[in-house]
């Protein structure tokens, strides 16, 4: 049950980190186009803009993107957020061969009544 209540912990802060993303008809909305030349003459508007309308620009060479200008803020939480995801799936891969090493005698069956079983305790607190 301990294992359960700490991946619950796990997936809630990556699932609230996922979340705290704007979607992605949002961002599309909030994002502009640039070419290098145009960037080079306005790159003060530009910045203002991200800085102030958390607008993104994706710059341009030769009509291809190249890279992206987004506020500070929104790259912060991306990088929290990669740091999550990566903690979290490094405890997932963790905890699952310390139990494939636990469970290496057990028939499928066995197996399955033990999944079963951690169904049945964790239902009730989820209910």
């Amino acid at each position: 049950m301990e294992c359960m209540s700490r991946l619950d912990r796990e997936v809630y802060k990556v699932y609230n980190a996922c979340k705290s993303f704007r979607s992605s008809e949002e961002r599309l909305a909030m994002e502009r186009s640039i070419g290098t030349t145009d960037l080079r003459q306005r790159l003060t508007d530009v910045l203002q803009v991200v800085r102030e309308r958390r607008e993104t620009y994706i710059i341009e060479t030769f009509g291809r993107p190249q890279a992206a200008i987004v506020n500070l803020d929104e790259y912060r939480q991306f990088q929290r957020f990669r740091q999550e995801r990566e903690t979290f799936f490094e405890w997932l891969e963790t905890t699952a061969a310390r139990n494939a090493e636990r469970n290496v005698g057990l028939s499928d069956e066995e197996v399955l009544a033990i999944i079963e079983q951690a169904r049945e305790e964790v239902a009730p607190a989820a209910g």
